[in-house]
């Protein structure tokens, strides 16, 4: 039984207990008025009517669902600052979740992220309930072929509050979040994804629960920042190996300090996690590099992700002038 059905039937008990009450004082020959009958259901009914309905609705047709709560959110005044710091935080963090599984997937991360069809299934009350849903294909940046890079994000995104409850006051557990997401580079950027949607503080939002269809929702706190941008700086890796690929770099993020190693041979994409400033980054993109360092592989023996100890760009062969006839 989902959200709304549990709604519904508390709606219906609330209703069918004023008419069985009405109908009880008939019998016993008192006289009440309907008000009367109404008065004693009326808070339970409007607080059905006002949170519950409209929650359910949020529960059951979202993907993910973010209930912030602190001062700036309190019932009946919302500060649009907060408000809005919700909702473009949400969109900004799927956006930059589905680019990262798009281009490991060594696809146009740029054009299918934007093209990704976000949905905000309503808000309900108690501080600050949203609901976002993943729409299946129907942009014409997409194809069929996309089809299942929709499910990675959408099953990506359904894993983030078990994620969540993982964190704890001082140090996350890498063998814990490997039964949830057991590809080392979209565990990563699963972590990044955490991050931007922890409070920071400045907007007077303490806490935002994150949760999801089947999920139970965990708490990120200011707290919990600390402990991912910690964990971020240098990620734990399961079963270390050391080695050196070599692929091209089309994006680096200077401020996650990743990029995707793309193209590697037998081995498709790889995350890459270095200290790259910006006069280095300008000689990398779009080139071929040559990256050394520790790293941890999937199921399936695919190196994955890797923390760069030595980048080195692999100069393009020159081409050989042309012999005059």
């Amino acid at each position: 039984m989902n959200w709304t059905d549990n709604a519904d039937q508390s709606l219906r008990a609330v209703l069918e207990n004023m008419v069985a009450e009405g109908l009880f004082a008939q019998s016993l020959g008192m006289q009440v008025t309907p008000a009367q009958v109404v008065s004693a259901s009326h808070a339970m009914l409007l607080d059905l009517i006002r949170v519950s309905l409209p929650l359910a609705q949020v529960m059951d047709q979202s993907d993910l669902v973010l209930h912030a709560q602190g001062p700036a959110l309190r019932e009946g005044a919302l500060r649009l600052g907060a408000f809005n710091w919700v909702v473009t935080t949400a969109e900004k963090a799927l956006r930059r979740l589905s680019s990262n599984l798009f281009d490991l997937a060594q696809r146009d991360a740029k054009r299918l992220s934007r093209g990704l069809d976000l949905r905000l299934t309503g808000m309900a009350p108690g501080s600050l309930y949203i609901g976002v849903k993943i729409e299946s294909v129907v942009s014409a940046l997409f194809t069929v072929a996309d089809e299942p890079l929709i499910v990675t994000v959408r099953e990506t995104v359904h894993s983030l509050p078990r994620a969540s409850s993982l964190i704890g006051e001082d140090r996350i557990s890498t063998a814990a979040l490997r039964d949830v997401v057991p590809d080392p580079a979209q565990r990563d950027s699963l972590l990044e994804t955490l991050l931007s949607l922890t409070p920071t503080g400045r907007q007077d939002i303490e806490t935002v629960n994150v949760g999801a269809p089947g999920e139970k929702s965990a708490a990120l706190s200011k707290r919990a920042r600390l402990v991912l941008r910690d964990y971020l700086r240098r990620p734990d890796l399961l079963q270390r190996k050391t080695g050196a690929f070599v692929g091209e770099v089309r994006e680096i993020d200077l401020d996650a300090g990743r990029f995707h190693l793309r193209g590697v041979q037998g081995v498709g994409a790889i995350r890459c996690v270095a200290t790259i400033d910006h006069t280095r980054a300008k000689l990398m993109l779009g080139e071929t590099v040559r990256i050394r360092g520790d790293y941890e592989c999937d199921r399936n023996g695919k190196p994955r992700l890797m923390l760069a100890t030595e980048i080195e760009v692999i100069p393009a062969p020159r081409q050989a002038p042309l012999l005059d006839d």
